[in-house]
């Protein structure tokens, strides 16, 4: 598995884990289905979050945060940003996103339990109740 896979597993295994409610019965099969082979069909998760709304922001909110921790590691000066245009600023930026700082820190240390116990991770996709393994096994 490369790491931009691990960063999807990681993800959605986050987003399975902050579930309150049980998924729907197609979901959950489909979730099945990939973790039978895990290895090959990773990328299908991104795919099954973002279509599934109870794990659709959970996910997104964890890939992205995923993400950008990984860019800043890579940043050197060769990527350092241009200057702003002048003609192009408004000077408003648009709020179009739920405010999720105060999470930070539990999904940081949700994250790094995820990362310790990744190898379950087919165990907990395959299970009955996937929610309430991920949530036993990552508190």
């Amino acid at each position: 598995m490369n790491d931009a896979e691990t960063q999807i597993l990681r993800a959605f295994l986050y987003a399975l884990h902050q579930q309150t409610e049980s998924l729907p019965a197609s979901a959950l099969q489909q979730m099945q289905a990939i973790a039978v082979s895990l290895d090959k069909q990773v990328v299908e998760l991104h795919d099954l979050a973002i279509a599934t709304p109870e794990l659709e922001f959970p996910y997104r909110t964890a890939y992205r945060w995923l993400n950008h921790r990984a860019a800043e590691r890579g940043l050197g000066l060769d990527f350092t940003p241009a200057k702003a245009d002048a003609a192009n600023m408004t000077g408003e930026t648009p709020n179009i996103v739920r405010d999720v700082r105060p999470h930070l820190d539990e999904m940081q240390r949700i994250l790094t339990v995820i990362d310790q116990k990744l190898e379950q991770a087919p165990r907990i996709l395959t299970s009955p109740d996937p929610k309430n393994t991920a949530q036993e096994e990552f508190c």
